[in-house]
């Protein structure tokens, strides 16, 4: 718990019982086999959100399409990003010419309500 805390930040330990974060250093080593390495040769695109009041007017695919177009400007042989398997998104990535490359999942997350994680990608 000790170790924990401080990776917190300010707020987050005060709101943390003794309860969660019991455990918490076990899921959270687990949440690294959700996601593979990133591979030579590969733009990743680490955070791609749009603000909810502002979701529908064709902002997220702007983002996207300028991702896909500096990584082939750069060099780059494919796009990838990661996203929660539930995550509405996973349709709005695959209408955008991305498919899903594996899926990660780890029992002892699921059972805590942590959903598998796609790894998805667009040749460029």
């Amino acid at each position: 718990m000790q170790r924990l805390l401080p990776a917190t930040g300010l707020r987050g330990g005060p709101c943390l019982s003794h309860e969660v974060l019991e455990g918490m250093g076990e899921r959270m080593t687990n949440l690294a086999h959700l996601t593979p390495p990133i591979p030579e040769g590969v733009y990743y695109v680490q955070f791609l959100s749009v603000a909810p009041g502002l979701r529908g007017r064709g902002l997220g695919e702007r983002l996207l399409r300028i991702a896909f177009e500096r990584a082939r400007e750069q060099g780059y042989e494919a796009c990838q990003l990661d996203v929660v398997s539930d995550n509405r998104a996973v349709g709005f990535y695959q209408r955008m010419g991305m498919e899903i490359l594996t899926e990660g999942r780890v029992l002892a997350l699921e059972q805590c309500g942590v959903h598998s994680h796609y790894r998805m990608v667009k040749v460029l």
